[in-house]
């Protein structure tokens, strides 16, 4: 029985179109050398896993034929390309190895909203994390915007944007609502600001909060919820307010 040519194989793949500029097996062979295999597929309306399972086949065939040809020198070189690019399409890019450099750990577990300590931390060779950290100095003083566990490499969307480890003594963290548009907030966080809590009815005088701390916002709500640092002496009439009132942003507090 007569074989099939390199180019009846192809045409048999649904959606085949041929080059104008490809004649012979020998043209798609030295297109595929010279342009690679994708650029190839692209041109011919089919995708480069469908070519290499035509080519590899035929690369294997024509390479234990003796026949001094263009075909005879290059398939052993056309095939290690394909096979290379087979396996590389074989990996999802997300199990690719990730290079291992020097990051910030923690050393135990991290509760939110507590002041990091140097002795919490290390530096350990891991695989690279968007937005870690690479030297300790940089992380003492800020907080975990929530839980971390034993270590685990503490990447800047996972802390607060500066350190806290003073400011936060002698307070009491609260989720409040936060009547405002998070998403266009006019400084960054943490924040001292000034909180007005007003009462729903008449009667009740508004609570005036200064100088609370907004530290972070939880990840849904509407309004919004933010974990708000409180002065202690505050939280009796707040708790007594909140049920019945909605809590604003008045002005920045001085700082």
């Amino acid at each position: 029985m007569p074989q099939r040519s390199l180019r009846q194989s192809l045409g048999e793949i649904a959606g085949y179109t041929a080059p104008p500029a490809i004649h012979s097996d020998e043209d798609v062979w030295k297109q595929v050398n010279d342009d690679g295999v994708n650029a190839v597929a692209a041109s011919m309306s089919i995708t480069g896993r469908q070519l290499l399972d035509v080519l590899i086949p035929e690369a294997l065939l024509q390479t234990e034929k003796y026949r001094p040809s263009w075909i005879r020198r290059h398939a052993l070189d056309v095939l290690i390309v394909c096979a290379v690019a087979s396996v590389a399409a074989l990996i999802p890019r997300a199990q690719l190895p990730q290079p291992r450099i020097p990051q910030v750990v923690a050393r135990h577990s991290l509760a939110p909203f507590q002041p990091i300590r140097d002795q919490d931390l290390e530096l350990s060779t891991t695989p690279r994390t968007t937005g870690a950290f690479d030297k300790v100095k940089d992380v003492v003083g800020r907080y975990p915007l929530g839980p971390v566990k034993e270590r685990s490499v503490l990447a800047a969307a996972d802390l607060s944007s500066g350190p806290l480890a003073e400011a936060l003594q002698g307070r009491t963290i609260l989720l409040l609502p936060l009547k405002l548009n998070k998403s266009k907030l006019p400084w960054g966080l943490p924040a001292a600001l000034t909180l007005v809590v007003s009462p729903r009815s008449t009667g009740p005088e508004p609570l005036v909060l200064g100088d609370a701390l907004v530290l972070a916002f939880a990840a849904t709500g509407d309004p919004p919820m933010a974990y708000v640092a409180v002065k202690s002496d505050q939280v009796p009439r707040l708790a007594a307010l909140l049920a019945s009132s909605d809590v604003f942003v008045a002005v920045p507090a001085p700082r």
